[in-house]
This record gives structure tokens, C-alpha cells and sequence, in this order.
């Protein structure tokens, strides 16, 4: 009897935890940012972002809205460019997912899942 009643209680608090880490945040009291702060994030940016080999229109839109879910844990998933040409939306696409961890949101003083949008600035080289 011991043993069922063991597992039963394993089960149950597992379940519990199960649906309260599954939220996800829109907007948690504390954002997920990239590790070391805006400094850090352009850093990053200006080291790893190439400029596609595109056609540019003169009213073509340069910025590149990118939004995505950051776990409990800083893992990053679900991509979606919201935002921009194609061209610099596959290239935003693919910095922000060579992030190997974020620093998570939080929301009550806990680690929690969270929605991120990242606006990036693209600009034109003077020829």
C-alpha cells in the first residue's frame, strides 16, 4: 500500500507542476533578455548579423520585428518574423535562433515561459 500511495503522490505533484510551468507569458514582470544586457545584445548583433545579398527598393522596410518563446530554462523556440523583407527576415531568424540561452522572464519572483519580440535594425552602406 505504501508504494501506490508513493506513486500517487509523485503523479500528482508532477501533474501540478506540469500545468503551472506550461503558462506562458505575454508580458511578465521581467522581460527575457539576452545574457548581459542591451550592451551584450549589439555586441552580439554587430559580430554575427550579414547583410543578405538583396535587391533594396527605396522604400523598402529595414527593420526586421522577430517574436518568439523563451522557456523557464532560457531555451528559445517558435520563430516567426513578423516583420519585414524576406530576405532580412531569414537572416534575423537565424541569429536570434544561434542563441544558445537567454536569461528567462520572470513574473512573482519565479523563472517562467515568455513570448520575446526583438526589433532589428538593418542599415544601408553609403556607396
Amino acid at each position: 500500500m505504501k508504494i501506490i500511495l508513493s506513486l500517487a503522490f509523485a503523479f500528482c505533484f508532477c501533474s501540478t507542476h506540469a500545468q503551472t510551468d506550461s503558462a506562458v507569458y505575454f508580458n511578465p514582470e521581467i522581460q527575457a533578455e539576452y545574457p548581459g544586457g542591451p550592451a551584450a545584445w549589439y555586441r552580439y548583433l554587430a559580430k554575427n548579423l550579414t547583410y543578405p545579398d538583396i535587391e533594396v527598393k527605396e522604400e523598402m522596410d529595414l527593420k526586421v520585428t522577430v517574436r518568439f518563446a523563451v522557456d523557464s530554462l532560457g531555451h528559445s523556440s517558435h520563430f516567426t518574423a513578423v516583420r519585414g523583407s524576406e530576405g532580412l527576415r531569414n537572416e534575423a531568424i537565424r541569429v536570434i535562433r544561434n542563441i544558445k540561452i537567454w536569461v528567462p522572464a520572470v513574473e512573482n519572483g519565479k523563472k517562467v515561459n515568455s513570448w520575446k519580440e526583438v526589433t532589428i535594425g538593418f542599415e544601408l552602406a553609403n556607396q
